[in-house]
């Protein structure tokens, strides 16, 4: 996790949501929406959470309400690299 989501989740997310006891992830959905952007921070705790949507038979899209939309936008950063085997390779270490 890179330092500005560590900070994120820190300051901001964690505290919305560890002093409850949740059932699942639409509930840390939920508690952290107000955060505008950081999905990566929001995402990882929402994610923790997902044995819920595994119990309930679902995508974790489908139980924290993604509606008709098959995926959740996030982002990651793997860097530019000059071919796909010095990106693999880059990516390995």
């Amino acid at each position: 996790m890179d330092r500005s989501a560590w900070l994120i989740v820190r300051d901001y997310v964690a505290p919305r949501v560890l002093k409850y006891e949740l059932m699942g992830p639409e509930e840390t959905a939920s508690r952290t929406s107000h955060i505008r952007g950081h999905l990566m921070a929001r995402g990882g705790l929402e994610a923790a959470s997902g044995p819920a949507a595994r119990q309930n038979g679902v995508s974790l899209a489908k139980q924290i309400g993604g509606g008709s939309r098959d995926e959740i936008g996030c982002g990651v950063s793997i860097g530019i690299q000059d071919s796909v085997r010095s990106l693999i390779k880059e990516n390995r270490n």
